[in-house]
């Protein structure tokens, strides 16, 4: 009879294991399914999140004198769950794809995965985000439910995800949860002077989930701005992103000139691109739905990035950036906040400056970086003292 499991060859990958305790990641990208290493955290379109959330913790890993084992499991190479061994913890990342096929590999691999590693008594750290254990995807709630049940902590990038998390946790023995804000990925820099007689820079960046909140906007938009003698709008964003804006754009009509310039977000040039294209706007909007769950619990980084890079940062009035409010402009009429920013600009901005980097320090990469060091030291410790309880038992 055929062992379900055998030992990785080349279509695998062979692997060289640690002999320094080593902590595991579970992440997710297009790379093949059983990619390790480098391989695994550089390949496919969904960077963004590995980049964002989970760099921080690699490198806490390694400062703390632990191996990062980084693995991509999905279904299609089952035999790959050989390559997990005894890490000393577990983190996870985001796992999650629009395709179903897609996603279900990945949810069978990866509960496979927290199986085997629950029976060794390996912490599992769950990376919770886009409150993904209510996602419309099936599989992909199925999946996050099935991990926040079985995580023994879990990691949320503000208050307000932690309280959607919360009705997803054991409810005998709920996991801890840890706020571990998203880093800033922009150094602070000087807010540009706003001239009367050159265009306003404006820029919009970010994934084409939050285009459609964009394109709502654009028309009133563009109607209303009429407090200065020109405006420039930048999107930063995908292909698909941008066509949808050009052809919304077509179709309107404005009082003041206008330009427009669409950057493609380019993968391989972060944070360098961002930096280059928010530190030379004035301002960056951030349109979003108030009454759409989905969004209720987005992350502080957008906002953050724009305010380290100099930028009057107008938001809709979301928790998180509610709590940033001392910082920018909440809104639901971005041309009418746009208008009033910009006869305010010089004191604002001033106001701003004052204040930006105390009210922004919990979102240092330093910051971040001992709150997943304060997290790990404490679950790898539990594990231990398990351990060797067991052994004395």
């Amino acid at each position: 009879m055929p062992q379900l499991f055998q030992v990785p060859r080349s279509a695998c990958g062979a692997i060289t294991l640690n002999k320094s305790p080593s902590v595991l990641f579970l992440i997710h990208s297009l790379a093949p399914a059983g990619s390790q290493g480098e391989t695994a955290w550089s390949a496919g379109k969904f960077l963004a999140s590995n980049r964002i959330q989970l760099e921080p913790a690699k490198k806490a890993v390694m400062e703390m004198g632990f191996a990062p084992k980084l693995l991509n499991l999905r279904a299609e190479k089952p035999n790959c769950l050989q390559l997990l061994g005894k890490p000393s913890c577990c983190i996870v990342g985001k796992l999650a794809h629009p395709d179903v096929t897609f996603a279900q590999n990945i949810l069978l691999a990866n509960l496979a995965a927290i199986s085997i590693l629950k029976s060794q008594s390996v912490p599992i750290l769950v990376n919770y985000s886009d409150n993904l254990a209510a996602s419309r995807n099936s599989t992909v709630g199925s999946l996050y439910r099935s991990l926040l049940w079985h995580a023994d902590a879990v990691v949320y990038p503000c208050q307000a995800m932690q309280q959607l998390g919360k009705p997803w946790l054991t409810p005998d023995n709920p996991a801890p949860g840890w706020i571990i804000e998203d880093p800033w990925q922009v150094e602070a820099h000087p807010y540009r002077p706003l001239k009367p007689d050159e265009p306003c820079r404006i820029i919009w960046f970010g994934h084409s989930s939050n285009a459609p909140y964009l394109l709502k906007e654009l028309s009133k938009l563009l109607q209303s701005c009429n407090t200065h003698v020109s405006y420039e709008l930048t999107i930063l964003s995908d292909s698909g992103t941008q066509k949808k804006v050009k052809q919304k754009i077509q179709k309107l009509t404005y009082r003041k000139p206008w330009t427009f310039r669409c950057i493609l977000w380019d993968k391989y040039s972060q944070p360098k691109q961002l930096i280059q294209e928010l530190t030379r706007a004035h301002i960056a909007i951030i349109p979003s739905d108030i009454r759409d769950t989905r969004k209720l619990a987005a992350s502080h980084n957008r906002a953050v990035d724009a305010i380290q890079a100099g930028c009057m940062v107008i938001a809709s009035p979301l928790p998180s950036y509610k709590e940033l409010k001392k910082l920018l402009l909440l809104s639901e009429d971005f041309g009418e906040s746009i208008n009033a920013g910009i006869q305010h600009y010089s004191r604002l901005t001033s106001k701003w400056l004052a204040y930006r980097e105390s009210n922004l320090e919990r979102f240092s990469p330093s910051s971040n970086t001992a709150k997943w060091k304060n997290i790990i030291s404490n679950n790898t410790k539990n594990s231990y003292d398990r351990g060797n309880n067991n052994l004395m038992a």
